[in-house]
């Protein structure tokens, strides 16, 4: 028998802004996570009637949860931002508050990509994505401290 794997590899518009949350660990380190939820279409042929008759693709809403450095990059999309997503899919189960077991599936991401940077940046490794808003924030914040302190922004060590 192969190997099973348990590999989710998809891509959709961001249905809100991402939830970021950070805290402190029990253990006195600190942890960041981001929720979200993508919209990812369906192939061409499983279409659905609008109540305008028109046709349209059928749109799943995948949950999707990221941690650490991921999470934190996360948090620079916005709504209607086209993302690639790569992770593995989780089973979840919890109570609510009025006593009903809940279960749920989501996807927790290895891999957040630009919609864009599918294509155009096929050196990204698991782990290691790349974000464009990300980078232009770092020269941004380089930039202004730099104009703070009077200082040539490459003399800075970051």
């Amino acid at each position: 028998m192969g190997s099973q794997n348990n590999r989710w590899i998809g891509e959709g518009r961001l249905g809100k802004d991402p939830q970021y949350r950070s805290g402190q660990g029990k253990n006195g380190g600190t942890w960041e996570m981001c929720n979200f939820s993508i919209a990812c279409e369906r192939e061409d042929e499983d279409k659905v009637q609008d109540k305008d008759g028109s046709m349209r693709s059928k749109v799943d809403w995948i949950d999707v949860k990221a941690w650490g450095q991921l999470a934190n990059q996360s948090s620079y999309y916005h709504k209607g931002d086209t993302i690639h997503v790569e992770g593995r899919l989780e089973h979840n189960d919890w109570t609510g508050s009025d006593g009903v077991k809940h279960y749920g599936m989501l996807i927790e991401a290895d891999t957040i990509l630009d919609g864009d940077a599918t294509t155009s940046a096929p050196e990204t490794r698991r782990g290691e994505s790349h974000d464009v808003r990300k980078e232009y924030k770092e020269e941004e914040v380089k930039n202004q401290v730099a104009e703070e302190n009077n200082i040539d922004p490459d003399e800075l060590p970051f």
